[in-house]
């Protein structure tokens, strides 16, 4: 998980709207143009990207729970009352449960499961 959240900050993600990047990122790394911050910036977003889909995507309950506890630093209840999951409040229990969850698949994407 720690890996997960170390690229929260290079990848200058602060929502999550600032996902799509792959064709920047080949056109900085294909013609060497761009600094290398933007650079380690948008792989720390890609590897981020890969994150979020192994737990199914940032509209995944799994993927929503991961954004907003490890990502944004929301407790359980606040990520279950304000935010829940595709507009509707959560059960704090059934976000932990949730959160719990992704954060084996996490590990397993992330080499610690084996």
């Amino acid at each position: 998980m720690l890996e997960m959240i170390s690229k929260f900050e290079p990848g200058g993600l602060l929502a999550p709207h600032v996902m799509p990047f792959k064709s920047r990122l080949e056109g900085l790394l294909q013609e060497g143009t761009g600094s290398a911050n933007e650079a380690s910036s948008l792989l720390a977003r890609k590897r981020l990207g890969q994150a979020l889909d192994a737990v199914g995507g940032l509209t995944s309950p799994g993927g929503c729970a991961v954004w907003h506890v490890a990502g944004l630093g929301q407790s359980v209840k606040e990520c279950s009352t304000l935010d829940g999951w595709n507009g509707r409040t959560l059960n704090q229990y059934e976000a932990k449960g949730i959160l719990v969850g992704a954060l084996g698949v996490l590990a397993v994407h992330y080499g610690y499961g084996q």
